[in-house]
């Protein structure tokens, strides 16, 4: 019995030093890992940080705009944007003026559609649908987006004027590769037989911009001209060289002189959205 409790003692003993070394080893490793992946987060924080997003935000001040809480039908919305957009222009220090449907970086979810490019064969190397906005004249102009080749969205494209879009570098060179995209076409969706295509006019390409995120690839985007297709909600985007605090009384005092029952809300600098884009990396 003596010997069998002193064997059983040192076998306890023994038990305790390897889960104190294996212990001690976890600890080590978790030390070291720790340093390691805080290194890697840190990293990955200050290159999305030094990353541009194909865009100038600072200096412009967005606001959103809703007319369909407010009852108006296509046509009274279209005469109150026009109207809205002369008035916003008219303030001091506002440079230029537009609204669209989203804005790059936002939050706000996307748009995606399948296209059909005129010439391009389909491959499975295609990407699974392209982004899609719709904004307004002299869009890549106020954000300050570089033009590769052909032209802005301009006033005069208008719904009835034949259907035109921007389109983004990679964009053009996944559908369009050795071909000019400028004066090329495509349509949403496929075609249909009961139907005549719907095509759209590439009217100027465009550098490529952030759509999402900091880091991600370059992917295929289109811009359609907000004036040929009618939406109640829209982001106005208002270039200024004045401070948020000077335009956000400004804005929402020329809002509500044209009528006071229509939302303008969320008025922000479009930088601060951006730089929201890295909150995924601030929390890591």
């Amino acid at each position: 019995a003596t010997t069998l409790r002193d064997a059983g003692a040192a076998g306890r003993v023994f038990s305790r030093h390897r889960l104190r070394r294996a212990l001690v080893a976890a600890q080590a490793a978790l030390s070291i890992s720790l340093p390691v992946g805080a290194g890697l987060c840190i990293r990955s924080l200050n290159a999305a940080a030094t990353m541009t997003p194909g865009f100038q935000a600072e200096g412009v001040v967005v606001g959103w705009l809703d007319l369909f809480s407010a009852g108006y039908t296509a046509d009274q919305g279209r005469d109150f944007y026009a109207r809205a957009l002369d008035r916003l222009r008219a303030i001091p220090g506002v440079e230029s003026v537009l609204r669209g449907r989203r804005i790059p970086l936002g939050f706000m979810g996307g748009s995606f559609s399948d296209v059909t490019v005129e010439g391009h064969t389909i491959t499975d190397d295609d990407p699974q649908g392209v982004a899609l906005n719709s904004v307004g004249p002299d869009y890549a102009a106020t954000m300050r987006i570089p033009i590769v080749r052909g032209r802005d969205l301009s006033p005069a494209d208008t719904s009835r004027q034949p259907p035109v879009a921007l389109i983004t570098e990679t964009m053009a060179r996944i559908y369009w590769k050795d071909r000019d995209a400028v004066g090329g076409r495509f349509m949403f969706g496929g075609p249909r037989p009961d139907q005549e295509p719907q095509w759209i006019t590439v009217a100027g390409v465009v550098k490529d911009i952030k759509q999402r995120s900091l880091n991600e690839r370059p992917s295929p985007m289109v811009m359609i001209p907000i004036l040929q297709f009618y939406a109640s909600n829209a982001v106005v985007h208002v270039r200024t060289a004045a401070g948020l605090d000077v335009m956000t009384g400004q804005l929402q005092r020329a809002m509500r002189e044209l009528d006071p029952q229509v939302p303008f809300y969320n008025v922000s600098r479009l930088a601060d959205h951006t730089k929201a884009a890295t909150f995924q990396q601030k929390m890591a």
